[in-house]
């Protein structure tokens, strides 16, 4: 069994266009959406669909809801170690078809931590770079200073399965057991690098991700401006403090005081 988890931040326009693509009554897999902003619409919208499962409550940042809902999975099904987890962004669109598709093959080769390939557009021509090399120090220098992410797969010339070493969050694939073991998402992280924390904790306990790019889908990939002014750059920074930390590329002793100051830091321009 697949237990597909969509996280909601306001995205009820999104999660309906993915529902009216997949069949909440397949057998193959269950849909549970994990509601942060408690939308009347979006609660409406689930309890017309017989086979998705609500969950609403307090607001919370990316790893922890999806980390409620993966509790809600197990505390309320059947679930076998076997089963699999797939993380959704609400802004995915699949093919009830493609997406069986995957999940056979997946069961075939005996993956247990996988990604597809996603694109921008229908037309699959632009690629949403969601494959990469785990980020070092430099990297996410270069990435702040000067835009420039020397982490992505050039996906174009990769044409059969690949070992990599993390994928977005927008499509995670992830055996029950292994997410299990190794206590899911980390909740400190707040938006960012959840997914590359996760991929990484996975890595060190032998599982390894596999990127299918034999089976794709479209991710609208709406990405928060991180100018230095915006809130959205102190959540990147202060994950990026605590993956290089956990990494043992940064030295902190006391890491808790830079992420306290960083969280009441105040700018007028927020």
């Amino acid at each position: 069994m697949i237990y597909i988890i969509i996280v909601s931040h306001g995205h009820d326009e999104y999660i309906e266009k993915l529902l009216a693509n997949l069949d909440v009554n397949c057998s193959a897999y269950k849909v549970i959406v994990r509601d942060n902003k408690n939308s009347c619409s979006l609660k409406e919208l689930v309890y017309s669909k017989s086979g998705v499962h609500y969950i609403s409550g307090g607001q919370y940042g990316f790893g922890h809801n999806n980390n409620l809902a993966a509790k809600y999975v197990i505390g309320n099904f059947n679930v076998s170690p076997d089963d699999f987890f797939l993380f959704l962004n609400p802004d995915i669109i699949i093919q009830h078809q493609d997406l069986i598709n995957f999940l056979n093959y997946v069961i075939q080769k005996k993956y247990r931590f996988a990604t597809i390939c996603l694109y921008r557009d229908f037309n699959k021509i632009n690629h949403d770079y969601s494959v990469r090399n785990f980020p070092k120090f430099r990297d996410f220098f270069l990435s702040y200073a000067f835009g420039v992410n020397r982490t992505k797969l050039i996906k174009e010339e990769i044409n059969n399965d690949l070992m990599v070493d993390w994928c977005a969050g927008s499509f995670m694939l992830i055996g029950v057991n292994e997410f299990v073991n190794v206590n899911g998402f980390d909740q400190k992280y707040f938006m960012y690098c959840e997914d590359i924390d996760l991929c990484y904790r996975l890595d060190l306990s032998g599982v390894r991700l596999h990127y299918v790019p034999g089976f794709s889908a479209i991710h609208y990939a709406h990405h928060d401006n991180r100018s230095f002014l915006s809130k959205a750059f102190r959540w990147h920074l202060k994950s990026t403090l605590r993956y290089l930390i956990r990494r043992g590329v940064l030295n902190i002793n006391n890491y808790s005081a830079v992420e306290s100051e960083l969280t009441d830091c105040k700018v007028k321009s927020c």
